[in-house]
């Protein structure tokens, strides 16, 4: 499986703190690489896992040590980015999915 992953400084060694599964380049803007992928984390409610899609704003730096890039401004990319319109009334996708595979295990059923 393919990842990336968010580095951040603890102390003097840079450590993983988040990970984008399944990453993919979904435009270039900029100085900037927009990835669209998959984030997995534990609930708090019920200690299940959910997966959440996310998109990162990806902006290369030289090093750890190089100087703060100067903020990113968005304005004139922001009617490029995707987006994806729903209502409130259209059934989740997992719920979608469950109605699909009624023989499929779900423990709130």
């Amino acid at each position: 499986m393919r990842s990336a992953e968010l580095l951040t400084d603890w102390g003097t060694t840079p450590v993983p703190t988040l990970h984008l599964f399944d990453p993919e380049v979904v435009d270039v803007v900029g100085d900037a690489l927009l990835f669209r992928g998959y984030v997995i984390k534990t609930t708090p409610e019920d200690k299940r896992c959910a997966e959440y899609q996310q998109l990162w704003l990806v902006r290369p730096c030289m090093s750890m040590d190089a100087p703060p890039l100067a903020p990113f401004d968005p304005s004139k990319w922001v009617r490029r980015l995707p987006i994806e319109e729903s209502s409130p009334d259209e059934p989740t996708s997992s719920a979608k999915w469950l109605a699909a595979h009624p023989d499929a295990p779900d423990w709130k059923r």
